[in-house]
């Protein structure tokens, strides 16, 4: 529009100026028959005095209004050859005098024309080194949208969403008005809105930043380790210690995940500082802070969701590491129990037998001082064993406690309390045996009082081996039934490394469960034998030592059973190590796509990756779950250097 404003302008111009033209050239043919008509003379041809004899009152005006024709002719006939000449001199010099006249009358227009025109758009036109600048700038911040979208990506806000939308709405209009040829101030205009953008996005990503921080911590590992505990490791180590055989892979991996955790903590706080003290330039159109901040904020978020994952992993662990360890310190209490409820048993019958002896004396010594004072002795020992069988049953109580035990605190605090009374109630029947031993009068064939109470032993004892041999069946067949389509796909042709990996422990722990259910199953049998035994000995002093060898086979019984339920335990933790190892190598896999990759140390990020690969190499052929757990903290650690060398360099950047 303005162009074809402009071309009309110029139009009218032209056509004024041909028009003061044709009349300056009016004025010169005009001139020139004034000058042809004047007298001949020697002298200056434009003497005025000469002049005013014709009675020309002005040389611009028609002499044709003031003398004839014929009267000029007739005067000037003498001169006509001269004058001729004068005439064409004359002529040619109005026509220049005209032609200098036009042009500096359209030299003057079009200068008006041009100041009218830059007036109009109220921008002078820029010189020719402005334009490339202005592209130039344009190109740079259209940079920054691809940064700005990972920013916007990673901290996924409706804030950071709208900001990048109305990032992109100003590029788009700053592209729009150069191509349409709009004025440099629209251009500039929508490109500052952009950087108006970008520092609105800064303050988004600190605020987000910020917000999240305030979650992030390292993992819990209450209720296993309290959480003002000043030195959890030290105190999975203890437990290490304490309990080696039963939850000690468990505990590895949760010592494993606690210093994983706290590196991804400090690495969290190391880059949230860096973010809190970078401030975005004044102009930041060569992309290099949001850039930097980009891969800040990645990184920051991606520690963060690594912490998730190991925080996932952890409360697994967490839960697992005290159902291992309620395991092991219930089976514990239950051997105890049993230990010293059958020497309650066996004290009962000593007592049974020389109360019997006492009673079959004769009448003159039942007389005897002696006599009364050993009734006096025995019922002393009776009422003591009363309430020696009260606090055995009192011991079923810190059972069901261990059961329902939600920290290791309580679980400690019961066993504590529990083991006060166990070891008070042993000592107390020891020296109640041995005074029952040594009590005259001995009486050693059972009676028929102490034969029916002895039947009524073996029914309390086959009952209760049954009930502990049938959870370790329970655990046997759930095992069984976990593990089974484990195997089975694991010896499939299409099977990964993992799956067959996965069915080799699994088939580690189906071995063990099948021998931990033949020898529970061999122990419930020799514990038959001994009941059929105690049912048909006459004798008290062999009935005392088949019960010592219940207080062994019922021990063994109750340990084959806290087997089976560690081996049913330990499938749950094959399923998170297996989680972990497949996600720390799928992450490890992308290392070498990091952009970052190329800068860092090469010497100390080849020897990372050449222990991880060792690491994950000993985790594909590992065939029991110790071997598993260990390669599986080994991967943990080594990635998380890997990572760390990573963010290294992303902070030198």
């Amino acid at each position: 529009m303005g162009f074809h404003r402009e071309r009309r302008s110029l139009g009218l111009y032209l056509v004024l100026i041909l028009g003061v033209g044709v009349q300056i050239s009016r004025f010169a043919v005009a001139f020139e028959i004034l000058a042809s008509a004047a007298t001949p003379h020697h002298g200056n041809p434009w003497n005025v005095d000469r002049a005013s004899g014709l009675g020309v009152r002005n040389a611009f005006f028609d002499v044709s209004e003031d003398i004839p024709e014929e009267a000029g002719l007739r005067k000037t006939t003498h001169v006509k050859a001269t004058s001729k000449g004068r005439r064409r001199a004359w002529r040619r010099l109005a026509i220049l005098v005209a032609l200098s006249i036009s042009v500096a009358v359209a030299l003057q227009f079009r200068l008006r024309s041009s100041s009218s025109f830059l007036r109009r758009g109220q921008q002078p036109v820029a010189p020719p080194t402005e334009e490339p600048q202005r592209n130039e700038r344009l190109e740079k911040v259209r940079g920054l949208a691809k940064s700005a979208s990972m920013i916007t990506a990673a901290l996924q806000t409706p804030g950071a969403e709208e900001l990048m939308g109305r990032l992109q709405e100003d590029l788009n209009k700053a592209e729009k008005v150069q191509r349409e040829g709009g004025t440099a101030e629209e251009i500039e205009a929508s490109l500052d809105g952009v950087m108006d953008c970008v520092q609105m996005l800064h303050t988004e990503i600190i605020e987000h930043a910020d917000a999240a921080v305030k979650a992030n911590k390292v993992i819990s590992l209450y209720p296993l380790i309290d959480a003002k505990d000043p030195n959890p490791i030290e105190e999975i180590e203890s437990l290490e210690t304490l309990h080696e055989t039963a939850v000690s892979p468990f505990l590895q991996s949760l010592s494993s995940m606690y210093n994983v955790s706290e590196a991804l903590f400090l690495r969290t706080k190391t880059i949230h500082a860096e973010l809190k003290k970078s401030e975005v330039p004044a102009q930041d159109e060569d992309g290099k802070w949001l850039q930097s901040t980009a891969l800040k904020v990645n990184s920051l978020f991606s520690t963060m969701e690594a912490q998730r994952h190991v925080e996932r992993l952890a409360r697994g662990l967490v839960s697992g590491s005290l159902s291992g360890l309620k395991v092991t310190m219930l089976a514990e209490r239950e051997a105890k129990r049993l230990r010293l409820q059958l020497s309650l048993d066996v004290a009962h019958m000593h007592l049974q037998q020389i109360k019997g002896a006492l009673q079959n004396i004769s009448v003159s010594a039942k007389k005897e001082a002696s006599v009364n004072d050993k009734k006096a002795v025995l019922n002393g020992i009776e009422k003591e064993l009363q309430g020696i069988s009260v606090k055995v049953s009192e011991l079923l109580v810190p059972s069901r406690n261990l059961r329902t035990s939600e920290t290791l605190r309580e679980i400690f605090a019961v066993c504590t309390a529990s083991q006060e009374v166990e070891d008070e109630v042993s000592a107390h029947l020891e020296r109640i045996l041995g005074v029952l031993t040594e009590f005259e009068p001995k009486a050693d064939d059972l009676d028929k009082a102490s034969k029916k109470a002895m039947g009524e032993l073996i029914d309390k004892y086959r009952k209760l081996f049954a009930q502990k041999h049938e959870v370790t069946q329970r655990a046997y067949y759930d095992v069984e039934e976990r593990v089974g389509n484990v195997i089975h796909r694991g010896i499939l042709p299409s099977a990964t490394t993992m799956q067959r990996q996965h069915a080799r422990v699994a088939q580690n722990i189906r071995d063990k469960m099948n021998q931990t259910m033949e020898q529970s199953e061999q122990e419930v049998s020799y514990g038959e034998s001994a009941l059929l035994e105690l049912k048909t000995v006459g004798k008290l002093s062999t009935a005392a030592q088949v019960m010592e060898v219940l207080k062994v086979i019922g021990n063994s019984i109750i340990h084959m059973k806290e087997e089976a339920l560690l081996q049913l335990l330990s499938i749950h933790l094959v399923n998170i190590l297996q989680q972990d190892i497949i996600h720390i190598a799928k992450e490890e896999a992308t290392i070498t796509l990091d952009p970052d990759y190329p800068h860092v140390d090469q010497q100390k990020m080849h020897a990372l990756q050449s222990n991880f690969n060792a690491a994950k190499k000993t985790a594909e052929l590992s065939g029991t779950v110790q071997e598993m757990a260990a390669a599986a903290a080994a991967m943990r650690t080594y990635y998380t250097q890997i990572e760390e060398l990573l963010c290294e360099q992303r902070r030198k950047s």
